[in-house]
């Protein structure tokens, strides 16, 4: 009998302190998804941050954020493209192309600042180039002069889908591209 009685107050004592031993162990780390890949850049905290481009180094960023363009011939201006608007209805499927509106805000520039539509260019998804057309209703000046502000619109048809707008103030090179996606839905 006292065998058993020790046998059962050894098992009662393990138990215990296997108890003791999972109420005290630290809790389970966070689970991760392993590092930041070597070949991206690391991430900003800075997010929607003013990015600078130029012809040798031009500025990616997406649809709503501006950037600092460093003109081919010196100088620079705030460039910023939101968009694109489509029309405002119910598409019964998707449709081939779609009218497509950009807002162009060009501010504080340090030197006169020619503006045409050849400067800008719209690459679909399918790989088609757009040249799009200033909006009947908003032709800019051809020029924005230094510390002036100017707002218009550039319009062209795409099809559904992502799609980049790149500025080109030489009309060769762009010094900034946005990112956008068409959607339909």
């Amino acid at each position: 009998m006292k065998t058993s009685a020790r046998l059962i107050a050894a098992v009662a004592l393990l138990l215990g302190t296997a108890g003791c031993a999972i109420q005290n162990s630290p809790a389970p780390a966070t689970p991760t998804y392993g590092q930041w890949p070597t070949f991206l850049p690391s991430p900003s905290s800075n997010a929607d941050q003013v990015l600078t481009g130029n012809g040798a180094s031009p500025a990616v960023t997406v649809e709503g954020d501006a950037v600092q363009a460093e003109l081919p011939g010196g100088g620079t201006v705030l460039i910023r493209v939101t968009g694109p608007g489509v029309p405002d209805q119910t598409w019964p499927s998707p449709p081939p192309s779609v009218p497509c509106t950009w807002t162009v805000e060009m501010s504080g520039a340090t030197v006169a600042v020619p503006i045409a539509e050849a400067d800008f260019a719209v690459t679909d998804s399918l790989g088609g180039v757009h040249w799009p057309t200033f909006t009947p209703d908003d032709i800019p000046p051809g020029t924005v002069q230094a510390a002036q502000s100017v707002t218009f619109e550039v319009q062209t048809d795409l099809p559904p889908g992502e799609g980049i707008l790149q500025w080109a103030p030489d009309g060769k090179n762009p010094v900034a591209t946005w990112d956008f996606v068409v959607e339909v839905d």
